[in-house]
């Protein structure tokens, strides 16, 4: 099920990644990527075995483009290559987040069309979301359930070689701390600066 939403753009913490019992969760497209646990504002987890959600952490485990859905120990990935961006996108938030449905800002939705028309639909994606829950609000911490997966903008990152799709309150800037050092910082009425290391 899709829902057409009106999105506006806002700050978050970003990262989450997903590991279960039968393994680490892995991408379904090109280039290996990580990314460490808690202050990455990316989390690029697009794929991985089907057995539904599992607990939620700052990490991300990404593998490479092209794999065949098969092996001796049932891996499989959650799309293939050759699926629309926004099935790719439903595949990693029901089968990987657990999340009921996806719903589509507008201006998602153009990119994404546009995108696909540009050549770009085989990319992988990489979910920019909280690394506090599989949800996208970091509000419901953990495993969340009955929730949406709210997608409000779909950018290129094509010499990565993927499609960053970013959810909730989300922003894709290196991983702050709750308090930056930026709001340390200060001038007196000398001109002198303090709190810079």
């Amino acid at each position: 099920m899709i829902r057409i939403t009106e999105g506006r753009e806002g700050g978050g913490e970003a990262g989450a990644g997903v590991e279960n019992g039968a393994g680490s969760l892995s991408a379904g497209g090109s280039n290996a990527a990580s990314s460490g646990a808690g202050s990455s504002s990316v989390a690029g987890s697009s794929a991985g075995v089907e057995s539904g959600p599992a607990s939620s952490g700052g990490g991300v485990h990404s593998a490479g483009h092209g794999r065949t859905n098969t092996g001796a120990a049932g891996f499989r990935f959650a799309y293939e290559d050759a699926q629309s961006i926004q099935e790719k996108i439903e595949a990693v938030a029901t089968k990987i987040y657990g999340a009921e449905r996806v719903d589509f800002a507008k201006a998602a939705l153009r990119q994404i069309h546009r995108l696909e028309e540009l050549g770009y639909g085989n990319l992988p994606v990489c979910m920019a979301k909280t690394q506090y829950s599989l949800s996208d609000d970091p509000k419901k911490p953990g495993r969340p359930e009955k929730f949406a997966i709210k997608v409000k903008k779909v950018k290129p990152s094509v010499g990565a070689g993927f499609l960053v799709v970013l959810t909730g309150d989300i922003m894709t800037m290196p991983g702050l701390p709750k308090v930056p050092s930026a709001e340390l910082i200060d001038v007196d009425k000398t001109g002198k600066i303090s709190g810079l290391f």
